[in-house]
This record gives C-alpha cells, sequence and structure tokens, in this order.
C-alpha cells in the first residue's frame, strides 16, 4: 500500500459497485497552453479521459462534444485514429504541479487518448455526456466540461498575468489617431480606457484585428498628469465566464507601467495633506517603482496612485495596503473600516539608514529592502551643521574684502577713448555728429538767465549747419553769478555749476554778449541772504510761498520769450513747464542732490486744496505730475515731465556714478526709463580736449615734489603747528556738517594722533549744522589736548596759495557728495585724498572707504582704516599718485560736448512726443501765448490756473501759508542719513545751504557756536573792499566805485575781490561761506533792489515778472531793505555809472500788493493753515546739550572719542531726549527737565566761554520752557479722555493698545 494510502474491507455479500466516473482529464480542466501555431497552421493538442471503471470506447467517442470561442470561428476535431482506449489502474493521481501525486482518490482503470486537431487559439469546452461501461450495466449519469485554453503568451485571455501589458497593443495613424491591435483570441467584447479606467467605452463585439480609439476627457491637478499615451483595454470570455481580463500599453513611453503614477502616503506626510514632503515613486531600469523611506519607527505608509485631487484631499479611490500582510498589496473600498496600511515597525539594521520600497505594478507585490549609510549621514549632518557657518564667515570675509575694505586708487580714472556717457533713446540715432550748431546759454531768474541771439560767431557746440539760429536756453537757479556787478551766490556745487554756464557756454571772445538778467523783487525773495539764498525749510507755508513764486516767474520768462529748451537744476524749478500746459517746452534735469526735493504733505483733501491753491495748479496736474504717495514732490513733477513729454529721457546726474545711484534709491526717479551722467568739469581745466588722444606716460615733477617741505613747513607755521617737514599733515577744508562728515573727524583723530606721533591736523570751514556745531567743539578740545597738533578754525577762511602744496593727505569723509569737486582740487594741488566712495568721490587717486551701513560704527571704522592704510603707504607711492593726481582730467570742452548732445536728444524726443499729440513747443514765430507776448520790460500779471475760495490772500497769484517764521533745523531725520547702499529715501524737509540760524515768531534766537578766538575782525566797511580772501561766496557790490564802472565800450563791470593765481580756484568757492557776522554786515548792504532810481530794465534787458511793482511804488520797494517800512532815502547799490546802464521801465502796471508778495501779505492774521502746523526740528535751541557735551569731554581720549563721546551717538541720544521733553509740553507740563545724563553744574545755552561763566551760569536761569518748542501762542494741550490716551506705556500710547484689543477678535 503507498504511503498514506488507505482501504476499506467490506463483507463480499454487502459491496455495492459505485457508478464510473472521469477520474482525470489530461492537460487538464482550464489548462493554459502556448500556441505554437504560425497562425495558418492550427495546433494539435492531445487529450485523455481517465474513468473509474472501463467503459465502452465507442460510446465514449460518441459522446464527447467541442465548443470554441476563436478569432477564426474553426472547431477542433478529434483524430479517431489516434485513439487508444485500454486498462491501467492507478491508485495515486496528478492533480497539479503545486500539489503533485496524492493518494485517497477514486483509482484509474481506464483511460481513452487521443489528439486533438485543428485548434485555434483561444478558449475550448471538451463535454462528456453520460457514458456508458463496457458491461453497459452502469453510466456516469452526468454531463461533464472540461475546458483549455491556448495562446501566445501576450493573450491576457489565455495568460492574465503575463499578458496584462503588451508593447505593441497602442499604435498611432498617419492622422494621428490612435488604435489597437488586439491580441486577445478568446473574447467576445471589450471596451477601453485612455484615462487609466476614469472612464470607459462602450462594450464592443470582439473580432480581433485593430480598433481605432476615441480620446477621453480627463481632468486632473498637474501632479497628475502623466507622459505619454497609454491604453487600458478589457475583455470579456463567455466561455471563461469573466470580465476580469485587462491589457494594458503605452505608445511615447519607454518602460512597462500599469499606474501613470505612485505616490507614497503616511504619517509621515499627514496621509498627503502635507505636501511639502516628497512622496513621488519612481520607476527603475526594470520597471519597478521605488521610493526612498525614512521616518520615525515604527511608522505606516500605503501606495496611492492617484495621490490628492484638486481640493488637496487624497484620492482615495486606488489606495492599496497590507491587509494581510503577505507582501502583496490589497484594495479596499474607501469607505471600508479596516486600516488598510503597510506596517513598518522594526528600524533598518545597521548600517542602514532607511528602507527602500520596491513595488512590481504587474503582480501588486512590493519588497522592503534596507538602504542607506549612517555613516554617510552622520557626516552629511555635520556638514550641513558647518559649512552654512563656514561659508557665511567666508562669504562675510569676502564681502568684507570686497566691499568694507579701503579702495586703493593709486592711478585715478580710467581714460574710455570715444565714448560718452549718455546713452541715445530708443529709436534714434545720434552716432553722426549732429550739424554745427551754436551753444547760447543761460538765462538766470533771481537771478533767471535766459540766452539770447546775439550778433557775431558763438561757441561750436556738437553740432549746427552754418546759418543755423542759435539755441536758446533757460536756465533758472538760486545761485548765480553775475560778474558784472561782481555779484555772487554760490552755497554749494549748483553754485559753481551756474557760474561755469555763464562763462564757457559763449565763444571765447565774447563776453556777455547773450545773456539776459530778470531781475525778481518781493519780498518774500528779499527775505533770503546772501548766504542762505534758499528757504530753511521745505514742508512749511513760507517755503511753499517761496518756490510757488519761483516756479511761477520762471513760466513767466517761458511765455515773454522764444524759449528752446528749458534746463531744470534739481528741484527748485521742476515745477515751472506745468503752468504753461497745455503747452510744452523741452527740459532737462540735472541731479545735483536728489536728496532735496522739495516737500509738502497731501495726505487730505484740505491739504491738497491748500497746496493746489499755492501752487496756482489744479489737482488733476498735481495728481498726474507731482503728487507721489501723500506728498506734494518737486522734483517728481520734473520726472514725470520728462516721462509724459520725453519718454523719460533727459534726466542726468552730475557725476558718473550719482545718476544710476540716485534711480536705485529715490523712488520718485523709477518712472524714467533711466538717469544718464554729464560729470561735472573742473572749472579750471579749460585747455583743449581731444578724446582720442592716447593716454600719457606718468612722470614725477621732481622740482615740485622737491618743494614740498618748504610748503608743509609754511603751512604749520600759517597754523601754528609744531614744524616738522616729515609730518604726515591731514586737512578737512569744506563746510561743517554731517554731510561733509566732519564729525566723523572728530571722532577718529584722537586715536590716529595717539597711535601717529607725526600726525598733524587741520580743519577749516564754516559750521553749517549741529553737526559741525558740536564737532568744532570737540576739535577745540581735541586741539588743547594735542597741543602744536591740531588746528581748528570753524569759520571762513583765507587759505594761502600754499595751502594745498603743502597737505599731504586731504580728508573727504562725506556721507553723501554728488560730484566732490574738492577733492579734484586737492588732487591737481598735490594733496591725496583720503574719503568715502559715494557719490562723485573715489575718481581720483587716494584711499577711499565704501559706505555699507549709516551706523556710526561703521563710518568710523571705515575712515579709521582708509586713514591708517594712506599712513602707512610709502613715499614712492605716494609721489606717483600725486604725479597721476596732476594728469586728471575733468575737460570743460568734454563737458560742453555731452551737454550739447543731451540737449539735442532733448529737442528732438520731445518734439516728436508733442507731434503725436499734435501740440506744438513754446518757440514759435508768434511766442508761447500766441500774439500776446510782451516787449521787454511789460510787466504781466501772472495767470490763475486753480482757485477755490479760502483764507488766502487774494491779491497775490502765489498763494501759500505757513508758521510767521521758517523753523530751522540742524539737519533732517534718518533720511538724510542714508548712504550709497541704504533703503531707498523720499527725501529730505530741509532747504539745501540752511544755516543754523532759527529764529521763533520773528525773534531772533541766539547763535549757539562758538566764536573762534582766530577769527578775523572784519568790520563791515572793509566787507566790500576785500580783494585777497578766496572762496568768498558772495562778492558784494556795494564798494563799486567810479574806477570800476564800465566806460564807453567796456560794459563790464570788474569784480570785487578778484582772486589772485595762487589762491584757491573758484573750483571750490562752493565749500566756504562767509562767517555769521561777515554775512550779516553783508546782507545790509547788497540788496540789489535798493536802488535809487525808479524800477528800470538793465541794459540787457531786465525783465520784471507779474510781482513788479507800479512805477509809483518801484523806488520803495527797490530801495528798502527787508523787514523796513519806508527807506525812501536810501542809496542806490550800484554806482552811477553802472546805473547809467538802466532803462525806465514802461508797460501795464499792477497793484503794489502783488509787489510786496511776502508771508504776511499771504497768510495775514490767519493761524489754522495745514501748512503752519509743522514740527520743529530739533537743534538744541538753549545749549543745553552742548554744554553737558563740552564737559563729557574732559574725559576725551583716542578710546572714548569713538565710543560715549562720539558726536553722532551723542547727537542721538540729545534728539531722543529733548522730542520727549517737546513731546511733554505738548501734553501741557511746565517743567521738563532733561535726562539726567544731560545736566551738568554749567548748562550754557551760549558757546562762548565768557558767557558760559557769566550770566548764565546755572541751569536754573535758562529758559528751559516750553518756548523752545515753538508751540503757537494760542496752542491748548489736550484735556481729559484725550490726554490719558496720549500717555505712554513704554513706548506705545493707550489708544495702540485700545486699538489692538479691538482688532484682536477680528484677526
Amino acid at each position: 500500500m503507498s504511503p498514506w494510502g488507505y482501504k476499506a474491507y467490506v463483507p463480499f455479500e454487502k459491496w455495492m459497485q459505485p457508478s464510473p466516473t472521469i477520474t482525470r482529464f489530461v492537460p487538464g480542466h482550464d489548462s493554459r497552453i502556448i500556441s505554437n501555431s504560425s497562425g495558418e497552421e492550427p495546433n494539435s493538442i492531445p487529450i485523455e479521459l481517465h474513468f473509474s471503471q472501463e467503459m465502452n470506447c465507442e460510446n465514449v467517442l460518441d459522446a464527447i462534444t467541442i465548443s470554441s470561442s476563436t478569432e477564426d470561428g474553426l472547431l477542433p476535431s478529434l483524430n479517431r485514429s489516434s485513439v487508444m482506449c485500454q486498462k491501467r489502474v492507478e491508485t495515486t493521481a496528478f492533480v497539479s504541479k503545486y500539489t503533485g501525486l496524492i493518494t485517497g482518490q477514486i483509482p484509474s482503470t481506464w483511460f481513452l487518448a487521443a489528439k486533438l486537431e485543428n485548434v485555434s487559439d483561444g478558449v475550448h469546452t471538451i463535454t462528456v455526456s453520460n457514458v456508458t461501461t463496457k458491461e453497459g450495466n452502469a453510466s456516469t449519469n452526468s454531463v461533464d466540461h472540461f475546458l483549455f485554453r491556448i495562446g501566445k503568451e501576450e493573450n491576457p485571455i489565455v495568460f492574465p498575468r503575463s499578458g496584462n501589458y503588451s508593447e505593441s497593443l497602442l499604435h498611432e495613424h498617419g492622422n494621428g489617431s490612435l488604435y489597437i491591435s488586439h491580441k486577445a483570441a478568446g473574447a467576445d467584447k471589450f471596451r477601453y480606457s485612455t484615462n487609466w479606467g476614469s472612464s470607459w467605452s462602450n462594450w464592443e463585439r470582439y473580432t480581433g484585428g485593430n480598433s481605432t480609439l476615441e480620446n477621453q476627457n480627463w481632468t486632473g491637478t498637474g501632479k497628475q498628469r502623466w507622459d505619454g499615451n497609454h491604453v487600458s483595454v478589457q475583455y470579456w470570455a463567455r466561455m471563461a465566464g469573466s470580465s476580469d481580463y485587462i491589457q494594458q500599453g503605452d505608445l511615447n513611453y519607454d518602460l512597462p507601467r500599469r499606474y501613470p503614477h505612485i505616490f507614497v502616503h503616511g504619517s509621515f506626510n499627514e496621509y498627503g495633506y502635507d505636501s511639502g514632503l516628497a512622496s513621488t515613486m519612481h520607476q527603475n531600469h526594470e520597471g519597478i517603482w521605488e521610493y526612498d523611506f525614512m521616518a520615525e519607527w515604527p511608522t505606516e505608509w500605503q501606495a496611492n496612485v492617484w495621490g490628492t485631487i484638486p481640493g488637496g484631499k487624497p484620492d482615495l479611490t486606488r489606495a492599496f495596503g497590507d491587509v494581510d500582510n503577505d507582501t502583496v498589496l490589497d484594495l479596499l473600498s474607501p469607505v471600508s473600516l479596516l486600516k488598510n496600511v503597510v506596517w513598518l515597525e522594526q528600524y533598518p539594521d545597521s548600517p542602514h539608514l532607511a528602507y527602500r520600497i520596491r513595488i512590481s505594478d504587474a503582480d501588486l507585490r512590493y519588497y522592503i529592502v534596507p538602504t542607506g549609510s549612517r555613516l554617510s549621514q552622520i557626516i552629511i549632518w555635520s556638514l550641513l551643521a558647518a559649512v552654512p557657518l563656514m561659508t557665511a564667515l567666508a562669504a562675510v570675509s569676502a564681502y568684507r574684502q570686497a566691499f568694507y575694505s579701503v579702495k586703493f586708487n593709486h592711478i585715478g580714472q580710467h581714460e574710455k577713448i570715444g565714448l560718452h556717457p549718455l546713452k541715445i533713446a530708443q529709436g534714434f540715432r545720434f552716432d553722426k555728429w549732429l550739424p554745427e550748431k551754436s551753444l547760447v546759454p543761460f538765462n538766470k531768474v533771481q537771478s533767471i538767465m535766459r540766452s539770447r541771439k546775439p550778433p557775431g560767431d558763438a561757441f561750436i557746440q556738437g553740432a549746427s549747419s552754418a546759418g543755423q539760429a542759435r539755441r536758446t536756453i533757460l536756465i533758472a537757479t538760486l545761485e548765480y553769478d553775475i560778474e558784472d556787478w561782481g555779484i555772487k551766490i554760490k552755497i554749494g556745487g549748483l553754485g559753481v555749476m551756474a557760474q561755469l554756464m555763464s562763462k564757457h557756454l559763449q565763444h571765447e571772445d565774447i563776453v556777455w554778449p547773450n545773456i539776459t538778467y530778470v531781475l525778481l523783487d518781493a519780498d518774500i525773495f528779499r527775505k533770503q541772504t546772501q548766504q542762505e539764498p534758499y528757504p530753511r525749510r521745505m514742508d512749511d507755508m513760507e517755503s511753499a510761498i517761496f518756490y510757488s513764486a519761483w516756479n511761477s516767474c520762471i513760466a513767466e520768462t517761458m511765455k515773454r520769450f522764444p524759449i528752446d529748451l528749458y534746463h531744470i537744476n534739481d528741484y527748485h524749478g521742476a515745477v515751472a513747464p506745468l503752468h504753461i500746459l497745455p503747452r510744452t517746452i523741452p527740459c532737462c534735469l540735472s541731479l545735483h542732490n536728489a536728496e532735496f526735493q522739495g516737500l509738502w504733505a497731501i495726505r487730505t483733501p484740505d491739504e491738497m486744496d491748500e497746496v493746489c491753491q499755492i501752487y496756482n495748479l489744479s489737482p488733476d496736474t498735481v495728481r498726474k505730475y507731482i503728487q507721489f504717495g501723500e506728498v506734494f514732490n518737486l522734483l517728481h513733477a520734473g520726472a514725470s515731465y520728462l516721462r509724459v513729454w520725453q519718454r523719460g529721457y533727459g534726466a542726468v546726474g552730475v557725476s558718473a556714478k550719482y545718476g544710476k545711484r540716485s534711480w536705485a534709491r529715490y523712488p520718485i526717479l523709477w518712472g524714467l526709463r533711466k538717469i544718464g551722467s554729464l560729470p561735472n568739469p573742473d572749472p579750471s581745466d579749460v585747455a583743449e580736449w581731444d578724446k582720442k588722444a592716447p593716454s600719457k606716460e606718468t612722470v614725477v615733477d621732481e622740482g615740485f615734489e622737491g618743494q614740498r617741505s618748504m610748503f608743509r613747513c609754511q603751512v604749520q607755521q600759517w597754523a601754528g603747528l609744531e614744524v616738522d617737514p616729515d609730518a604726515e599733515l591731514c586737512a578737512f577744508v569744506g563746510r561743517w556738517s554731517i554731510q561733509k562728515g566732519i564729525d566723523i573727524i572728530a571722532d577718529v583723530f584722537p586715536a590716529i594722533l595717539e597711535s601717529n606721533p607725526k600726525a598733524q591736523l587741520i580743519c577749516v570751514g564754516p559750521v553749517i549744522d549741529i553737526y559741525g556745531r558740536f564737532a568744532a567743539l570737540k576739535l577745540e578740545k581735541i586741539m588743547s589736548k594735542y597741543p602744536r597738533r591740531v588746528y581748528s578754525r570753524p569759520e571762513f577762511v583765507t587759505l594761502p596759495p600754499f595751502f594745498h602744496r603743502g597737505v599731504e593727505f586731504g580728508l573727504m569723509p562725506s556721507r553723501d557728495e554728488p560730484f566732490g569737486l574738492v577733492a579734484v582740487e586737492f588732487g591737481r594741488k598735490g594733496a591725496l585724498c583720503v574719503g568715502s566712495r559715494v557719490g562723485g568721490l573715489g575718481s581720483m587717486p587716494g584711499w577711499w572707504f565704501t559706505i555699507e551701513s549709516t551706523t556710526t560704527k561703521h563710518l568710523i571704522q571705515q575712515f579709521k582704516m582708509a586713514v591708517k592704510g594712506a599712513l602707512a603707504t610709502k613715499l614712492d607711492t605716494r609721489r606717483t599718485m600725486r604725479a597721476r593726481s596732476a594728469m586728471q582730467r575733468y575737460p570743460v570742452a568734454q563737458w560742453k560736448e555731452t551737454l550739447g548732445i543731451l540737449q539735442d536728444n532733448a529737442i528732438e524726443l520731445h518734439q516728436r512726443q508733442a507731434a503725436k499729440q499734435g501740440l506744438r513747443t513754446p518757440r514759435t514765430s508768434s511766442g508761447l501765448d500766441d500774439g500776446n507776448t510782451l516787449p521787454a520790460g511789460t510787466a504781466t500779471p501772472l495767470r490763475f490756473w486753480y482757485r477755490r475760495s479760502s483764507g488766502l490772500s487774494s491779491g497775490v497769484s502765489t498763494a501759500v501759508h505757513s508758521r510767521q517764521q521758517s523753523r530751522s533745523a540742524s539737519r533732517a531725520p534718518s533720511p538724510s542719513r542714508t548712504t550709497e547702499g541704504g533703503q531707498p529715501t523720499l527725501g529730505k524737509r530741509l532747504g539745501p545751504g540752511h544755516t543754523q540760524e532759527p529764529s521763533v515768531r520773528g525773534r531772533p534766537r541766539k547763535r549757539l557756536s562758538k566764536p573762534n578766538p582766530h577769527a578775523n575782525a572784519t568790520t563791515s566797511s572793509e566787507m566790500g573792499m576785500i580783494t585777497s580772501e578766496i572762496g568768498v561766496a558772495v562778492s558784494s557790490p556795494l564798494e563799486i566805485d567810479n574806477s570800476t564802472a564800465p566806460t564807453a565800450g567796456n560794459n563790464r563791470v570788474s569784480r570785487i575781490g578778484e582772486v589772485g593765481e595762487d589762491d584757491i580756484t573758484e573750483a571750490v568757492l562752493d565749500e566756504y561761506l562767509l562767517t555769521p557776522e561777515q554775512a550779516e554786515a553783508s546782507k545790509k548792504r547788497s540788496q540789489l533792489a535798493s536802488m535809487s532810481e525808479p524800477s528800470a530794465v538793465i541794459r540787457r534787458d531786465v525783465y520784471q515778472p507779474s510781482f513788479a511793482p507800479d512805477l509809483a511804488m518801484s523806488h520803495d520797494i527797490l530801495s528798502a531793505a527787508p523787514g523796513s517800512s519806508d527807506n525812501r532815502g536810501t542809496e542806490s547799490v550800484l554806482p552811477e555809472s553802472a546805473r547809467s546802464g538802466i532803462e525806465p521801465m514802461t508797460g501795464n502796471l499792477i497793484s503794489s500788493s502783488v509787489a510786496r508778495l511776502s508771508l504776511g501779505a499771504v497768510v495775514q492774521s490767519k493761524k489754522d493753515f495745514k501748512l503752519q502746523n509743522v514740527e520743529p526740528f530739533f537743534d538744541d535751541p538753549t545749549g543745553l546739550y552742548y554744554s553737558a557735551f563740552e564737559k563729557k569731554l574732559d574725559d576725551l581720549d583716542g578710546k572714548t572719542s569713538e565710543g560715549p563721546l562720539c558726536v553722532e551717538e551723542f547727537l542721538v541720544q540729545s534728539e531722543r531726549d529733548w522730542f520727549n521733553r517737546f513731546r511733554g509740553a505738548k501734553m501741557g507740563r511746565t517743567s521738563l527737565p532733561a535726562s539726567p545724563m544731560f545736566r551738568t553744574r554749567e548748562n550754557s545755552p551760549a558757546p562762548s566761554s565768557s558767557e558760559r561763566r557769566g550770566s548764565h551760569a546755572s541751569s536754573s536761569e535758562l529758559n528751559e520752557g516750553v518756548e523752545q518748542f515753538l508751540l503757537d501762542e494760542d496752542y491748548r494741550p489736550p484735556t481729559g479722555l484725550k490726554k490719558l490716551l496720549l500717555r505712554k506705556i513704554g513706548d506705545w500710547p493707550v489708544y495702540s493698545f485700545l486699538l489692538a484689543f479691538v482688532r484682536l477678535p477680528i484677526l
């Protein structure tokens, strides 16, 4: 008996024979047979039927029937010649390859074998119906069906697993449509999907061959899309009784795939809700999906085919897990309560770090393979921790080397051959020289200078054909130089350029044939002095009146004369072209200092109405051209005008870098496409210029170098320093202000003097602001601490001719410098430069430090490093640098050529733009006013472009309002301390060039600057006769006598105080000012309007605009000093010879109220104007902080100078304390003590030592009340609830907490 067999013994008489049965079918029920036929020759399949009893062979053959499902419709048949019937006993049976031989079944005793021929690919059924035994006494009494399938391996009906994907299933027609090539013989119907089962076609009858597909719509997220074309074909087989046969195929895709993509979801990524973590699996070269998985163990995951739907939620329709843990993915219903995930409870074995999940989409079997290296991960994490720190340190070091290090410029500027700094506008071709055109310079108002068309030749500029008319240019500047009368108003670089234009933009042999002066007279103009031609502020009523009148006068000049181009300089006259709209005029805009912009608040409709009335402009014009945010911005008006009428072309900076820097720094200029460069020239560099000339070889002037020791000794003797030919003599010459950085010099040099015994310092120049005042105090202490090594003189000083030749280093630590003409002057005369690399500075040989931060510590460190670098430089290197400095050129000829190109382009661009809109430019045969242009000397009232009823006086055309007096300020708030690399700034509220001479409601405020013992005691009578002082900003015409008057044939009046050849040139006159005493003396005697004759026109056509008085009033007004009520007996400021050139004025007359345009005439007695409510600036009005700082300077040394005694740090603390007291005054407090750190036993408001120790000996005697805060006389402090809400808790007012609490529930 075979193993596991059994026998049952039954008594013979009780035995009953069982019915016969089929015990075995070969090849097996539903067996899958690989077809080896080519399609033309059907297969031949051997079959066997085994029975439990011996059967009737013929009866069995007759009982067999065959049915098939094939593509060709053929039925197989039995080959009766192959039939074999015989007995064979088998006690075991071979069921399948998986079970092998088994026992215990009914044994076979007889079988029938035969061959089945003509078997086609498909599904075949063999049916055996009720066969009988050989004896005929028994039958199977059943109908048995046996199934087998035959076909190729890619037939999904025969081989569902291996045939579920076919690379040859999907194809493309020539017209781009898709079709499938069927391989599912045995199927009866099919349907397909081109969107991965999202939708299906209708069921179709299966006939084999090819079937064309229709494209099906699909929607989903970008991550759910797939590459290439894919099709899924589902088949139904009647004989098999199933439709679970799907075959898939791709087109234009390299790897086999059954799913478009697989995403790994789990607790590590919130099951897809956390889309920030990568979860997409990728196929390797075998088509296996892989994903490297690392999480906190234990964890779980699932494979999601579609990931997240457009709403951001996971799509659970194809989310696979493993509920039975058999490493085969299971798909459950989305509503199932089972958690269909794959659990990972064990962390990877060492040395691995993570698992690599591998999924075969053919059978959905997954594999978990340890991967990664813990050691590699430790190294990577260590590098991630260390590399950022190391690279940050390296980046900081590289940045400091590139930007914080001092640039050692030993060769000066690089010459650019054949290139112009101006870029030509788009669409223009100015690469060819334009025809020759004579350049006719400039018209100045107060002085407005307008060029006329004189007879004779003129300077050839840029381009012009013979016979073409001269160009008429209008320039309006508040700084000017009328050389005939010896009048010079100059406080900055604009004054230098105004003088340069008047001298060099004409034929060099012609003297004043082409300039017309238009003189303005009004109280609002008379109030400004020669020392301060600009209003002190730019945000109050008085300054608004001033600039409104100024722009109206410029516009009136445009109306009266045929102007070809208006050249705007800075913000002062930028609004003038808007007054002549809808007529337009070509314009250029030169930015000398874009930090000053002319700003007035228009935050509310009332403020907008006030400013519009002041400037006689409609709100629509203001919104289109001038308004920037909530600010009325004069400079923005100029930029907007260029943007609208010249496509953004025509704006230039006064140095190579200043235009780009201004465009990047000031948002008001961002409407322009770019800002070009028109670098200022050196006024003394009038030699010929050849742009193609080769560079010269550097040759050291040994003679000059040999004399430098002598010059140095002379400078030391002049300054009272220790005479030492080898001393390192450093000098600062210029205005003592925050812009020039005089405070940085005072902070740095104590340490320099202590570390370098050879170092000496000279600082001269007038004090301009509170920074200069405190720096002067500190330098006085330094001079006493380091005797005969420091010379400080905070006033205008006449420099000897040997000064620049004897100085070793010129100091220029400016915070902002658009051009820096003083650096050129220093360098060309032999002093090497040490300063900041901002604006126009840095082109001369020297040591230039960058300003990457506005913090005081950074500025001190940078400047100190630059000075030390300069002192450490070898003498031979310095000799070569001085030789290179002498070779540096800033030729006037180059500047004139570039200016001509700029003007040509601006005019042509404007004409084209105006032509597009059907407008014409002002220069017409009939003038701007279409025949209403008046002759010379005729006064015409200005037009009113916008007027509303208000409290402003109707007797003036430019009506504005302010406090009764402008409040002065020492400096602007934080925007004034921004740097080249800082954030964009909106400009200053201070006027340029103002001094520290504030007044409170008409009462003069005491000056707090300390008089220097070295000051010259120049009397008023001596002022006009000074002939040797160099750098006087204002040359008074009061002392002109008959010897200087013009004679027949010579209409030129000699200037007072002609400069000697060896003195400092006029190129740096903008760096010096008169002392307050000299300015006051000069002011009383230098009023051009104080003429004894009636109002008249100078022989050069002196035109008076609408502010001009009538003939009856002209004598009173023109001869009256500012503020005087009657001065009819005042002698004329002009000599008889000069007055002989004045002709009486004729024409229309206007009321005297217009002639007396002033703040009082406009505001009258009203005090409720918006522009009157401006806050004061901190300028230490009582001297409290000055005295405190003076006391602290007793502890001055090299270390404390850069720390607690730093000028700017002390002023910042003082300003904060003063504004805290100012807030207290506004809250109604009467006791306003300063912070304890500023209290001393001697607090003097006056800078004088004698006064400090005299009547102002104690702080109790100081006027420390509310008057210093300039509150209105009728000011009423808040009371009650308002006062409570304005109280502070820390730095926050109470109302801010209420606002926060109210908004908190909303948040």
